[in-house]
């Protein structure tokens, strides 16, 4: 009995928690949007980061919460952001004040209970009116549990995700069309991982140099000639693992670099 109330103490804590949070939303969003009126005048590095910062604190907390809306939200306004730091202007302004409008309609709309599907939508319509191509990755693993867990990982950063559970298919679809990133599990139909990496690197097509991450129960290295894979253990720990290389992925392509 005891137990159980604790339990239940505790699950009212972080209700509280998370409520916490969303009432005090308006009020980070306003200190956005401040920061936004300074850029908007004139750029300074100073107020940038401040803002990207606080961006990120958001993401961060809307993660801790279980708001996965508020964290593409910021994830994809961390990506904007990132991207006119190189060539800062007034024009893009205009969808950062979209971007800070629609965390105030979630934190209303969460607080309440309703549907988010038209959360969704409107966060696409930003995505497209900042010019932001969708990035796409190939999932290719046997078990459909584990293509299930990569999928919902890959959506919550906006990714648009294939999915193969066939290692000579998954060739196929990388010989033919373009991809940003390749999640591969290390056991498959037909080819394994490494067979399926090997093959790519040494064909030099459209794929030839984008990013591997692997999903494996074996620790052991892969060949050199297969770098660079980024290894990721079959453990309970995945999925904040893999949305951890994702993020530096697409960090680095929002700063221009490309993710191959």
């Amino acid at each position: 009995m005891t137990d159980v109330h604790s339990a239940d103490q505790v699950d009212r804590l972080l209700r509280q928690l998370s409520e916490a949070f969303l009432l005090e939303l308006p009020e980070q969003c306003d200190r956005a949007e401040q920061d936004l009126l300074i850029l908007e005048r004139s750029y300074d590095q100073a107020v940038f980061n401040r803002l990207f910062g606080l961006v990120h604190s958001i993401k961060g907390s809307g993660g801790t919460h279980g708001f996965p809306v508020v964290t593409s939200i910021c994830h994809q306004f961390e990506s904007v952001l990132a991207e006119w730091q190189l060539s800062p202007s007034r024009e893009p302004l205009v969808v950062f004040f979209g971007f800070i409008d629609l965390l105030r309609q979630a934190a209303q709309v969460l607080l309440s209970g309703d549907d988010i599907s038209h959360l969704k939508q409107q966060l696409e319509n930003l995505r497209l009116n900042s010019g932001q191509q969708a990035r796409r990755v190939l999932v290719v693993e046997s078990s459909r549990l584990m293509r299930q867990l990569c999928q919902q990982v890959s959506a919550a950063f906006r990714l648009q995700v294939d999915l193969v559970d066939d290692g000579l298919e998954a060739l196929r679809e990388l010989l033919n069309s373009r991809y940003d990133c390749l999640i591969i599990g290390r056991q498959l139909k037909t080819l394994n991982g490494a067979a399926v990496i090997s093959a790519l690197r040494e064909a030099e097509g459209i794929n030839c140099h984008i990013p591997v991450l692997m999903i494996s129960s074996d620790k052991q290295p892969l060949a050199e000639h297969l770098e660079p894979v980024r290894l990721l253990p079959r453990t309970p720990a995945l999925t904040e693992a893999l949305a951890a290389e994702l993020e530096k992925l697409l960090l680095l392509s929002s700063k221009g670099d490309s993710l191959a």
